[in-house]
């Protein structure tokens, strides 16, 4: 289990408990909005390590990506 991935159940857990529904009903409530943001991470990790001219062309095509996309290369960037 990822370090997130625990965060995540012990938040689950711990909504789940205060507001009396199960984790089971809260993950199906956000499973949508977790996948788009691991295919969103997925996205910027791919493109990081393509030309810059793939790069480019694919945050001109999908402009939500540029936030992202630079707070993972900040992110990165701090971890060096």
């Amino acid at each position: 289990m990822s370090k997130y991935e625990a965060i995540l159940d012990d938040l689950i857990m711990s909504v789940g408990r205060r507001e009396n529904r199960s984790a089971e009903e809260l993950a199906a409530k956000y499973k949508p909005v977790c996948e788009e943001g691991r295919f969103r991470e997925a996205i910027c990790q791919v493109l990081s390590d393509q030309p810059v001219t793939v790069r480019l062309r694919m945050l001109a095509l999908y402009p939500e990506l540029i936030v992202p996309y630079l707070w993972r290369l900040r992110r990165v960037r701090q971890a060096k």
